[in-house]
């Protein structure tokens, strides 16, 4: 006939081999198992390095064993053995695993003056670098963006690159063949750029100013930057969360450019918008003074004394 179940085993118990074995590993800790036998007496669990050495041995009651303290990013191999007593032994089976590097974790992310993003992490123990994924919209999928090496627990990105981005990172080990992630970490979301301001206008206010005004956004504010005849760059003007901003004490006649930009307040920096189109302003020129006349001869002379910077 045909036996279900091997009830006694007589002779060379060494020809038995245990059934079943596996390996889970989940926060760092290996959870093994294999099938019970009725007739075995412990269970004896060893668990070896990748060169072979032994770092774990228990001898267990228990057909499962919960094996903790083992490294991150490391491989090792959990063997596993009925004993029957009286020094009868099983043969050995065994079964490779890994501990994967720990989850990344406090991901965060904080907006430069230049408007790149920088998301930073605190660094996983044992890992050899970190993999940045963002979610693909269009794809409904997370993608790689990059990976960093181990040392560096930051990584800088435009803007453009982050817009309507949710990220995360998580760590990776190299072993032989191979290479094995942690848990991504939280999900962080990059905030999105406030809309830039529109139909930007320049109307004259009185000699030497003018009213600027703009369609406003959904923001925090805007800011105001200028830059007048002969300057290179632009400086701030003013900052205001108004829709309009009166230029005031400027040379008659001049001219200057200025750029607007609405901004966020977040709490990792001030996130802007694009600049609106540079506008130019030119401010009236002073009324002429000393305003004269002469007749005679059927015409009339009108003088005046000549302003700076007019050209008719």
């Amino acid at each position: 006939g045909k036996f279900d179940e091997v009830l006694y085993i007589v002779g060379d118990y060494s020809t038995y081999k245990p059934q079943n074995l596996s390996v889970s590993v989940k926060d760092g800790v290996a959870n093994v198992f294999l099938d019970a036998h009725r007739n075995a007496t412990h269970y004896i669990f060893t668990v070896a390095d990748s060169d072979g050495k032994a770092v774990r041995t228990g001898i267990l009651t228990e057909n499962t064993a919960s094996i903790k303290g083992l490294e991150s990013g490391k491989e090792y191999t959990v063997y596993a053995q009925y004993y029957f007593g009286a020094t009868r032994l099983s043969q050995a089976v065994g079964k490779s695993f890994v501990i994967n590097p720990e989850k990344v974790e406090k991901l965060s992310y904080t907006v430069n003056e230049d408007q790149t993003v920088t998301l930073s992490w605190t660094p996983v123990e044992n890992a050899d670098g970190y993999q940045i994924i963002a979610y693909n919209v269009s794809t409904g999928k997370y993608e790689n963006v990059d990976s960093v090496a181990f040392g560096t627990n930051e990584y800088r990105l435009s803007l453009v690159q982050a817009r309507l981005e949710n990220f995360r990172v998580r760590a990776y080990c190299d072993l032989p063949g191979k290479t094995v992630y942690s848990e991504a970490s939280e999900l962080v979301t990059v905030s999105e750029r406030p809309d830039m301001p529109k139909n930007v206008k320049v109307a004259a206010a009185n000699t030497g100013a003018y009213r600027i005004t703009w369609e406003g956004t959904e923001c925090d504010g805007y800011e105001v930057s200028e830059k007048k005849e002969g300057q290179s760059n632009y400086t701030l003007y003013t900052t205001t969360t108004e829709t309009a901003v009166t230029v005031s004490g400027l040379t008659p006649a001049s001219a200057a450019q200025y750029i607007i930009r609405s901004y966020k307040i977040l709490a990792e920096g001030k996130l802007y918008s694009f600049n609106a189109p540079a506008i130019v302003a030119i401010t009236a020129p002073t009324a002429p003074v000393k305003l004269a006349h002469k007749s005679g001869s059927n015409r009339v002379l009108v003088a005046w004394s000549a302003v700076e910077g007019a050209t008719s």
